[in-house]
């Protein structure tokens, strides 16, 4: 004897989709939670932006936390060569090929794209912060990517007037000849990467920018960061991975501005033995 059973299945709603989203924070402490494993990476920059595909700029990157150093080569024409940059917990400090210090800036939670991982700050700031499956990377009904949209909230008008001067004082300038309009089309493109926020918390790793970053749930990591420019994309980087220690590491990231493209590659990753502080010690050119 057979029994047919019917089950009437209540569409859900979309309060009830939105509920069973994660949380930005939940999110983010997967991530956080593969960053921790951490102790020690060595990594290569090279940049690729020019026409030829040749290398025209290299660097060298140790990590250890909580300071990261990059030490700098290539043309000597290029701004950045034979010059180290040290991120210590007052700041950022650049020293020259014979140790002396050059310059400082900070505080050492704000800015850098290695920060978007690597920090240890969950603060969205005066964003406004929402999640939703990413439904272009998603396939065969798994939900499995996120996209975190963070959103600035609109300045006043007295936060923008400082902002709005400076920029029609550029303007004027190139109508007046006294900047090029190659200088003046190079100014507004900076002006556009500027954060919106222009009194957000320095120590926000996600203060003064739009941004749409896509969220691997499963493996809890980060797979593409967005910084968005009245809802254009201005700035990509693209991470990728392996598995390393219990835990998934950056192996390489790809930055891409539209302008400049460059590449970080990890050549060692330590995530269990403490590496001494020494290698963060300048070392003169022998």
């Amino acid at each position: 004897m057979f029994v047919l059973s019917f089950f009437s299945v209540s569409p859900v709603s979309a309060a009830d989709l939105e509920n069973d989203l994660p949380s930005p924070e939940e999110l983010l402490a997967k991530v956080k939670k593969n960053t921790d494993g951490i102790k020690k990476f060595t990594a290569g920059i090279s940049e690729i932006s020019d026409e030829t595909g040749d290398v025209v700029f290299e660097g060298k990157l140790f990590f250890k936390k909580p300071k990261m150093r990059i030490d700098f080569t290539g043309p000597e024409e290029f701004e950045g060569a034979g010059l180290s940059a040290i991120r210590t917990e007052d700041g950022v400090v650049t020293i020259d090929e014979e140790g002396y210090e050059l310059t400082s800036t900070g505080p050492a939670g704000a800015g850098g794209f290695l920060n978007y991982l690597l920090t240890d700050n969950v603060d969205f700031g005066m964003a406004s912060v929402t999640v939703a499956p990413a439904e272009e990377y998603n396939s065969g009904g798994e939900i499995r990517y996120y996209k975190m949209s963070v959103r600035m909230k609109e300045p006043s008008e007295d936060e923008l007037k400082p902002v709005e001067m400076q920029n029609q004082f550029m303007a004027k300038l190139a109508k007046s000849g006294q900047l090029s309009g190659e200088a003046y089309s190079e100014w507004k493109n900076y002006s556009k990467k500027r954060g919106r926020a222009v009194q957000g918390n320095a120590g926000c790793i996600l203060c003064g920018n739009d941004a749409d970053i896509i969220i691997d749930s499963k493996k809890g990591v980060i797979k593409d960061f967005f910084i968005l420019f009245d809802g254009d994309i201005t700035e990509t980087v693209n991470y990728e991975y392996i598995y390393s220690g219990g835990a998934h590491i950056p192996s390489k990231m790809t930055y891409d501005d539209g302008e400049t493209k460059f590449v970080i590659k990890m050549y060692s990753i330590n995530t269990a033995v403490p590496i001494p502080d020494k290698i963060f010690s300048y070392k003169k050119p022998q």
